[in-house]
């Protein structure tokens, strides 16, 4: 089976360098934000279980509960995302870390302090929605690295930067559907804190 025969185009974007760029961010999402999860470490929990359970930690980590200050602030997180589309991925590898990191030790603080059922009832709702664009803005930032790795490693004789420049629209367009789930989780999230 030849390269070409691989590289099937869908809604403009190129099925195998989206699906890598897909893969990609899953995987650095959820084993980082696993490693947090389960490492952070017990004291930590234990010092910051009261705030956490007060509201006084949540106001550290300016956690407005409002719909317009939850989706700026993960609208602000999808744009670092797709800043990889300008970095050759470099800085979307960078944001996975860094909101795996984050979701993490959210992760680990809140079902510390409230519990597992607690908190997959709190969240179940919006999170599905943030999370999978979280990874689609990942896959957006890393798709026009991988059509230009593709190419490079099939040989193709279309140029790299060519490459590169096709995947651009397509990467925009999984930016904009990331950000429509994001807006949907935001307000999901805004509805969910103001009926506790």
């Amino acid at each position: 089976m030849t390269h070409k025969s691989l590289v099937i185009v869908v809604a403009g974007l190129r099925v195998l360098p989206s699906g890598l760029a897909a893969i990609l961010s899953l995987a650095i999402l959820i084993s980082i934000i696993t490693f947090t999860w389960t490492g952070v470490s017990a004291p930590w929990l234990e010092q910051n279980r009261e705030r956490s359970l007060t509201g006084d930690l949540a106001t550290d980590f300016a956690t407005d509960g409002s719909f317009l200050a939850i989706m700026l602030r993960n609208l602000g997180a999808i744009a670092f995302l797709y800043s990889g589309a300008a970095t050759l991925g470099v800085t979307t590898v960078i944001a996975l870390s860094l909101v795996s990191l984050y979701l993490g030790a959210t992760l680990a603080l809140t079902t510390f302090a409230a519990g597992l059922d607690t908190v997959a009832q709190n969240v179940m709702i919006y999170a599905p929605f943030e999370f999978v664009g979280i990874i689609i803005a990942g896959a957006a930032g890393l798709y026009p690295a991988m059509s230009v790795l593709v190419d490079a490693l099939s040989r193709r004789d279309q140029a790299l930067i060519r490459s590169y420049t096709t995947a651009v629209p397509g990467s925009l367009t999984l930016f904009l559907i990331s950000a429509v789930l994001i807006v949907i989780g935001a307000g999901l999230e805004a509805t969910v804190i103001a009926s506790r």
